[in-house]
């Protein structure tokens, strides 16, 4: 596929893949953000696309892989311990309790 038809083909899909992209976020800013990271990647894997494929499945599939692994990544960074005072306290005291103290001469 010579990269005019991709193109073509890629605006014709244009409105889907908006729409994909705004029904995963529900944010517009997100949205176009997906949408860009999606056209770029697609740009740069194009010598991968084999024109017996459906072009609008590999579009979508790249978008939801784009927007599952950027879901995942922010919950990989957000808190994991969410303790109160009285349990970050408790937590803290076992761990002082086991720790050698050094002594200085």
């Amino acid at each position: 596929m010579t990269y005019s038809n991709f193109y073509n083909n890629l605006e014709v899909l244009n409105a889907k893949l908006k729409d994909l992209a705004f029904s995963l976020t529900n944010d517009m800013k997100a949205a176009r953000v997906l949408y860009q990271e999606t056209t770029f990647q697609v740009f740069k894997n194009r010598a991968k696309y084999q024109s017996e494929t459906d072009l609008e499945n590999w579009l979508l599939i790249t978008m939801n892989h784009l927007h599952k692994n950027k879901f995942q990544r922010r919950a990989k960074q957000s808190t994991i311990y969410n303790y109160t005072y009285t349990q970050y306290n408790r937590i803290t005291k076992k761990y002082r309790d086991i720790t050698p103290t050094l002594a200085y001469a």
